[in-house]
């Protein structure tokens, strides 16, 4: 296996990390799953949203070694979809991988729980879509529980989260 590194992201990552999301996007509509290719998600999530995330020292990357960033995610401290939740949590937005790199979205999210735990987090949490299955099953399989339901205008979501 490959060695990887996780790092904070720079601004100089952003055209990357764009291109992942992008082909991600292509990806869900050459799948026919209906997710962020048809919830207007450049709209919703433009360049300032990733350089606010940077300059938060939010953004996260998974770089091979010596190579170009295989995954990306932002870990926000706070998430409206957890209805003022106050336990201490990192919250997973954004995870994306390369297409071509097989495994790293399973590294990236022990990652980020590992980071989690270390900086005395409680949870670390995401949601998932409720039509899709087979994404819920992997978060199961990674130990994400279901923990109560959001809806963000036509996105329905399964609330997950994963003790530290």
């Amino acid at each position: 296996m490959m060695a990887h590194h996780f790092q904070r992201g720079t601004r100089g990552d952003l055209p990357r990390v764009y291109e992942l999301i992008s082909r991600r996007i292509a990806w869900m509509d050459e799948k026919g799953i209906r997710q962020w290719n048809v919830t207007d998600y450049w709209g919703c999530y433009p360049p300032a949203h990733y350089e606010r995330a940077v300059d938060m020292g939010c953004l996260y990357v998974l770089r091979q070694e010596d190579g170009p960033i295989v995954a990306v995610a932002v870990l926000w401290e706070e998430d409206e979809r957890w209805h003022g939740d106050a336990a201490p949590a990192y919250y997973v937005h954004h995870l994306t991988t390369a297409l071509e790199a097989r495994g790293v979205g399973e590294i990236m999210l022990a990652e980020c729980y590992e980071l989690a735990r270390r900086r005395g987090k409680a949870f670390l949490r995401l949601d998932c879509a409720t039509d899709s299955p087979v994404l819920n099953a992997y978060y199961e399989r990674l130990g994400f529980v279901p923990a109560g339901s959001c809806v963000d205008g036509l996105y329905e979501g399964i609330l997950r989260q994963k003790s530290t």
